[in-house]
C-alpha cells in the first residue's frame, strides 16, 4: 500500500488537509521492529506537507543521537523536518527530552513557553551532557549509516 496515497484519501474522506496542523512519523520505527521509512517516502511526505502548509515532525526519541551514523536519522533521508522530538536516545537512562527544529518554528514560542515534566533535573541535565560528550568523542556521527543495510 503506498502510504502517501493513504494520506490523500484521508485528505479527501476524512480530513481536509487544511485541517491538519502536522504529521509525526518515526523515520525509524522503534517498536514492533527495526523499520526504518526510505528515503524517496520521506521526501514525498515532506513535498505533501510544504504543497498543504502542514509540519512534519519527526519522532527521534529512539533513533536520535547517533544510534543510525548521523546525529539524526532524518538527515540521512535528505528532508529536514519542522520540529525534531528527542529523548531516551539522547539521555543515557535519565529523564530528559527535547525537541529542535527550524529557527521560525522554534522563535515562535515567548520566552518559557516551552517545558515539561523531564525538566529542572540536574542529575538527567548530567546523564545527557555525558551522553552528547560521548557521541562527540567517539565520533559516532561521523560513521557510515547502517539503517538501510550499507555499511
Amino acid at each position: 500500500m503506498d502510504a502517501i496515497a493513504s494520506i490523500h484519501r484521508i485528505f479527501k474522506n476524512d480530513a481536509a488537509p487544511e485541517d491538519i496542523a502536522a504529521i509525526v512519523i518515526e523515520p525509524v520505527q522503534g517498536e514492533g521492529g527495526f523499520y526504518a521509512a526510505s528515503p524517496a517516502f520521506m521526501q514525498r511526505l515532506r513535498a505533501l506537507c510544504d504543497e498543504h502548509g502542514i509540519m512534519l515532525i519527526a519522532d527521534e526519541v529512539q533513533s536520535g543521537a547517533g544510534r543510525t551514523g548521523t546525529l539524526f536519522a532524518m538527515e540521512q533521508m535528505g528532508v529536514a523536518p519542522d520540529l525534531t522530538t528527542f529523548a531516551k536516545s539522547i539521555a543515557g537512562g535519565f529523564p530528559l527530552a527535547g525537541v529542535t527544529g527550524r529557527a521560525e518554528v522554534m522563535d515562535a514560542v515567548a520566552p518559557g513557553g516551552l517545558g515539561g515534566t523531564y525538566a529542572g533535573n540536574p542529575i538527567a541535565w548530567r546523564g545527557g551532557a555525558g551522553s552528547v560528550e560521548g557521541v562527540l568523542s567517539r565520533k559516532i556521527c561521523c560513521k557510515k549509516p547502517t539503517i538501510w543495510g550499507r555499511s
